[in-house]
């Protein structure tokens, strides 16, 4: 990998899903940088989006950004159907709809 362009959309590729900026950046600090500044990422980040790179969308019920190769988005700008999933859910512990309420 050379640019942080080239960087970052590795990480998103490689992932195989739409990732946050914090997850994104956790994967910065683990395996590239462990100096980065959140700061300075943020710049990276908005540099790859502003030239194409990696696409940012919304996945309700979330209410924080997801970051995708453009690739991945249909005409409408959606995801397309072999990456559509949610990852919000992915991270969420669901409730237990199996319980029953004693009374």
């Amino acid at each position: 990998m050379g640019t942080w362009n080239e960087k970052i959309a590795g990480i998103i590729e490689e992932s195989g899903k739409p990732l946050t900026r914090s997850e994104i950046f956790t994967q910065v600090v683990e395996h590239l940088d462990s100096k980065m500044s959140p700061y300075y990422f943020g710049t990276y980040l908005f540099n790859a989006k502003r030239d194409g790179v990696i696409a940012m969308i919304k996945i309700p019920p979330a209410k924080v950004g997801y970051y995708c190769n453009p690739g991945w988005l249909d005409e409408n700008g959606e995801l397309k159907p072999k990456y559509k999933h949610n990852p919000y859910w992915d991270k969420v512990e669901r409730p237990n709809t199996n319980t029953q309420i004693k009374i």
